[in-house]
């Protein structure tokens, strides 16, 4: 049987950093693991979301099939589409599954593909069918490249059935009411910290990276990197809200304080990450708190103050920054420039603001509406005085 496991692997610069392989009972799966150790390059998160859904596949060729990777064909991975949405049709295994969405399906194929895609990279033999599309052609264009075509696989699997449950439309921006709430129902400083933070407009991943050694109480100050907290670039300097400042103090003083003096009593080393893990659990007390953990806290809290827990994601906090600086920006244009909400949320480009905005809010419409009839006013009497 596949099994997933937590790994360091080891850095150019003598550093380590977190990865994702899957171990056999029997054999030590390589090219699965040095795919996932590709992938760990990137995102540790990405490789630990491609290491289970990998491991599941596996399993599945396994114990349905009796065969590996290798072997599998688009029959295959098609029937295992199907029993991740459907269950089983045909019971050659005792456990139903099924009931995914249809996102999630895809998910898995999109990860199943990438690992074929990886093993035709390294010269690997595999059955899995394969055709390949052509793209990037554009006859019409004069701008050199567009006319050239590229090819790329797809995998021949039928996909066409899955649609699942429909999408969960998630509470995507908090209101004054709905902050106060869950925090009232988060029962420490360090998961009130956590989500003020959030609040404040850093991404959950740079929150639990954080380190303690980069916070400027004096300052109220953060500084984050992009890369799950590996000091790797310049970073970037996040000034936070008076509210996260004191609950941030009220956490290290009163709760962090209380780990770190107990791990140095048992011989432990302290993690350098800002938060760490409360509960006195033998194998996980003290360690760096984790972000399913984040999220089950945040949900729970969530339920507690009436709002359906299932709608409750970590990255609506973030969202609801920004919409609270797209407001202020309709308000009063020339206190909030592109530039500095770029700053504040850490992008290259306002591109990436659009998935965040609200297009409900009243006040921002309503004030982008005045903004643009006082322009057109304006051009009217220039008009006229000239």
């Amino acid at each position: 049987m596949f099994a997933v496991e937590r790994c360091l692997y080891p850095r150019a610069d003598g550093d380590t950093m977190d990865g994702w392989i899957i171990n056999h009972t029997d054999a030590y799966p390589f090219w699965a693991n040095k795919f996932l150790h590709k992938m760990s390059m990137g995102s540790p998160q990405t490789a630990r979301q491609y290491a289970y859904k990998l491991c599941k596949y596996l399993n599945y060729l396994q114990d349905c099939w009796h065969i590996g990777y290798a072997d599998a064909t688009a029959k295959h991975l098609t029937s295992f589409l199907r029993f991740l949405q459907f269950g089983n049709v045909i019971p050659f295994v005792g456990a139903v599954e099924g009931k995914r969405s249809g996102f999630t399906v895809r998910g898995y194929y999109t990860v199943v593909a990438s690992f074929y895609t990886f093993l035709r990279s390294q010269g690997r033999e595999v059955k899995m069918e394969v055709a390949e599309e052509k793209s990037g052609e554009n006859p019409h264009s004069f701008l050199y490249g567009q006319g050239i075509a590229t090819t790329s696989p797809r995998y021949v699997a039928e996909t066409s059935f899955v649609s699942g449950k429909p999408p969960v439309d998630y509470e995507k921006w908090y209101t004054d009411e709905q902050v106060d709430a869950i925090l009232s129902n988060l029962r420490t400083y360090r998961d009130k910290a956590v989500f003020s933070l959030s609040l404040d407009g850093l991404r959950i991943d740079e929150i639990l990276s954080a380190q303690i050694d980069l916070y400027r109480a004096d300052e109220g100050t953060l500084k984050l990197f992009r890369s799950k907290g590996r000091r790797e670039g310049e970073g970037r300097v996040c000034v936070l809200s008076e509210r996260s400042r004191r609950l941030l103090e009220e956490y290290l003083y009163n709760e962090r304080s209380a780990v770190e003096g107990k791990l140095i009593d048992s011989g432990s080393l302290v993690p350098t990450e800002i938060f760490l893990n409360l509960r006195e659990r033998e194998g996980s007390f003290g360690k760096p708190m984790a972000y399913h953990n984040a999220l089950e806290i945040i949900k729970r809290a969530a339920k507690h103050a009436g709002l359906d827990p299932a709608k409750v994601r970590t990255h609506s906090g973030r969202s609801t920054k920004m919409e609270e600086l797209l407001r202020q920006q309709a308000l009063d244009p020339a206190s909030l420039t592109d530039n500095q909400i770029l700053d504040i949320m850490g992008w290259k480009s306002m591109g990436s603001a659009e998935p965040y905005k609200n297009r409900q809010d009243r006040v921002t419409a309503v004030e982008n509406w005045k903004r643009l009839e006082a322009a057109k006013e304006q051009r009217h009497a220039d008009d006229q005085t000239t």
